[in-house]
């Protein structure tokens, strides 16, 4: 390593401080991301209740690996949609019984099958909003690191 050191004309000292800054400065741009997916998110997901969009939280697992979760079971069913709008292209259709059951405005309604829920893309626009702004994140934790 001292003869790389050599070429570039550094001290020990000036290169390993140079590697705690890149450090430092990938480190910021990671946060930086993972701080604005989580906020995307929230700000996408459906409000008809508000629960999903509050439900969104932020995990860091390492300097270099956060996660954006939540606790509700239908947040994926809501991204991708269900019966013939999801995956399955299928409409839904009772496991049990002839029927299924379900109010709607104060009425009770009895139906075979239902289309299901056409897919609010929630999650995915949040992660190409967020992939359209890496560069920034970099430039501003070099800046801030500098």
């Amino acid at each position: 390593m001292s003869r790389i050191l050599e070429i570039l004309g550094v001290d020990k000292e000036q290169f390993n401080g140079i590697v705690r800054s890149c450090r430092e400065a990938i480190h910021k741009s990671v946060n930086y991301t993972a701080l604005h997916t989580l906020a995307r998110v929230k700000i996408n997901a459906p409000k008809d209740h508000g629960r999903l969009a509050g439900s969104f939280q932020l995990h860091k697992d390492d300097d270099l690996t956060y996660r954006v979760f939540t606790k509700v079971k239908y947040a994926l069913m809501v991204n991708n949609g269900t019966g013939e709008y999801g995956p399955n292209k299928r409409p839904i259709t009772p496991k049990n019984g002839e029927y299924l059951v379900f109010n709607v405005g104060g009425k009770t309604i009895f139906t075979k099958e239902v289309k299901g829920q056409k897919p609010n893309p929630y999650i995915d626009n949040s992660i190409s909003e967020t992939k359209s702004r890496v560069q920034e994140f970099i430039e501003k934790a070099i800046q801030e690191v500098a």
